[in-house]
């Protein structure tokens, strides 16, 4: 906690930074805030050249008190400071800011990611304005299911080499064994060890990942069949980390950050509101990309090496820092011209398509970003606030002649980030364009998720009510797959007239949610009938219910031993037999007992 206030933080820093470029060779300041303590230990540290020159000077002075007071310890102290030294190197090079490298044990790199860290953290208590937002869409990333499933066949994995090797030094330490060792059955043995954890963690739902001390419940869910629309939601569902049953409205909330990449509407009500989120229609999620030749290519448009520049130069007023995934790269002099530049090829396929490149005028930085759980969507070029797609290129693709993966390999369409879009001016439609604008939304409908791109006109009802229909809708009765019948699922309700809606979305069209309806077109009348319509309660018409409306199918699946008895007999599993009763219809034979026959279970008339 800070005291003193602003002004008195700032005057304690600036006498740090005054003292270390002073000629002086009196002690630093005393400071009052534990901030600026630290500051001062860090500057007292990052004063010598190399990282370890302080360990080095702890280890001779240790040294040199051991050979005035011990004669014959002196060589085992050595090694055993040696080997803390070493562990101390290999800790600093692995683990602290393990993603930037660390070359013939030169740590440069990582003091500089440190400094830089430290200016960013005083920038952010001399400046409120320039903290990040926990909330904001681009400092997140997603976990997908390759990516937790990677992680837990890592671990399996070796799991399952520790075992082997286990069973092998316990073999080897036998010295009256009369046989070879068989490596082959050693691992037999073991086989089923990875298939086993694979399946318990996905068949309850708790990933237990030892090496990083991941220890999660719920990661693997039930996908609900209740209907084709519910499972097409539980499939963009994104669920949050975030304790459900904490009071708090800042993850909740909507954030502008989340246009056009999560559905704004969508999300359930009570505890979980606004923590579980979903998709919207176009949203992709990026997966890792090999860096390497980015970076090469990075340093070929003119990116300074960090490991040629001086701490002036590196803070110059005139360059901003590169950095890539992470990693400060060096510095350019024309950061506009740099991203410019490698926006054209990222265009021309030269890049990969889903690298964004966001330059940050406020903490001087180019971002370049390749890696994955990235949220991104495509938007339509604009040069001058004029479209590159013409009329000739929709006439080709509604003719078959070409498909989207076209508009992106000519550079007609991209694929933006939360980050990027932040450079980018984006108009809804093309006759809103101005000179300035740089994209143009496919479509604007594209910011909806796909249960809120049901709704019709859904901009002039209330905000909740559209939350509303995007839980509801996930209710309707109907048909959820074209092989409904020979689908085995715990339960299943399959309504028996299913009808189209009387009025069409663009998204229904795109899901193809019209081949797959639910529900039915009822005629209803909102009124009062002779008091029995309390609160909700709904008046029925016979005569439709006979005709058939609302009737459903519910499946079940059913489980059923076959057993072997001591007499010699057993169960069989076979199909009744069904004879026709002259006017169309089947019925079960009486003495299909004594008229057994085998057979596959069949659906439908004559099945069961």
């Amino acid at each position: 906690m800070i005291v003193n206030g602003g002004r008195k933080l700032g005057s304690e820093l600036k006498a740090v930074v005054a003292h270390l470029y002073s000629p002086s060779t009196d002690p630093l300041p005393v400071l009052a805030s534990p901030l600026t303590m630290f500051v001062q230990v860090f500057v007292r540290r990052a004063s010598r050249l190399h990282a370890f020159d302080l360990l080095k000077y702890n280890r001779r002075v240790r040294l040199s008190k051991q050979q005035h007071f011990s004669g014959v310890k002196r060589s085992a102290t050595a090694n055993s400071v040696n080997g803390k030294e070493g562990r101390a190197r290999n800790i600093l090079r692995d683990v602290f800011l393990a993603h930037v490298p660390v070359k013939r044990f030169n740590f440069r790199p990582k003091c500089i990611y440190v400094a830089v860290m430290l200016r960013r953290m005083i920038e952010a208590i001399l400046n409120p304005d320039t903290i990040d937002d926990k909330d904001y869409v681009g400092n997140k990333r997603l976990e997908l299911s390759g990516q937790l499933i990677s992680l837990l066949f890592e671990d399996q994995f070796k799991f399952l080499n520790s075992l082997v090797k286990q069973e092998i030094d316990k073999i080897l330490r036998k010295s009256d064994r009369s046989s070879a060792l068989n490596m082959g059955m050693l691992l037999r043995s073991h086989r089923d060890v990875i298939t086993n954890g694979l399946e318990r963690a996905i068949s309850t739902g708790n990933w237990d990942v030892k090496r990083f001390r991941m220890n999660r419940k719920g990661v693997s869910q039930l996908v609900s069949r209740l209907s084709f629309i519910a499972a097409l939601g539980h499939m963009t569902r994104i669920s949050s980390q975030f304790e459900k049953t904490r009071k708090v409205s800042g993850p909740r909330a909507l954030q502008p950050s989340q246009w056009g990449m999560l559905c704004p509407c969508d999300t359930p009500e009570g505890e979980g509101c606004g923590l579980t989120k979903n998709l919207a229609l176009m949203t992709h999620v990026t997966t890792d990309e090999d860096e390497g030749p980015l970076i090469s290519l990075c340093y070929r448009l003119g990116v300074e090496d960090l490991a040629l520049l001086s701490g002036e130069e590196l803070h110059s007023s005139d360059s901003f820092l590169v950095i890539c995934n992470g990693l400060i790269l060096g510095k350019h002099r024309q950061p506009q011209n740099f991203a410019t530049s490698l926006r054209k090829l990222r265009r021309a396929g030269r890049v990969g398509e889903f690298v964004s490149i966001f330059v940050n005028e406020k903490q001087r930085c180019v971002y370049i970003a390749s890696d994955g759980g990235r949220v991104c969507r495509p938007l339509v070029i604009a040069d001058k606030g004029i479209s590159r797609i013409k009329e000739y290129h929709m006439k080709e693709l509604q003719d078959g002649f070409r498909v989207f993966a076209d508009f992106l390999r000519e550079g007609l369409i991209e694929y933006l980030d939360v980050n990027e879009e932040n450079n980018a001016l984006i108009a809804l439609y093309e006759g809103e364009a101005t000179p300035n604008t740089t994209h143009i939304e496919i479509e604007p409908f594209t910011i909806l998720g796909v249960c809120a791109g049901l709704i019709p006109y859904p901009h002039h009802n209330q905000s909740p009510r559209n939350t509303y229909q995007c839980a509801m809708g996930k209710q309707a009765m109907g048909n959820i797959a074209y092989n409904q019948l020979s689908r085995v699922d715990t339960l299943l309700y399959l309504l028996v007239y299913p009808q189209r809606p009387l009025l069409s979305t663009k998204t229904i069209e795109l899901i193809h949610y019209d081949k797959l309806g639910a529900g039915q077109n009822a005629t209803v009348a909102v009124m009062s009938y002779s008091g029995y319509d309390i609160e909700d309660a709904i008046v029925m018409n016979k005569a439709s219910l006979d005709r058939g409306f609302g009737r459903c199918i519910v499946m079940k699946k059913t489980t059923v031993l076959s057993q072997k008895y001591s007499n010699k007999t057993s169960d069989r599993i076979v199909r009744p037999r069904m004879l026709p009763t002259g006017n169309g219809d089947f019925v079960l034979d009486p003495r299909f007992q004594s008229n057994l026959r085998d057979g596959p279970k069949q659906f439908g008339v004559h099945g069961a």
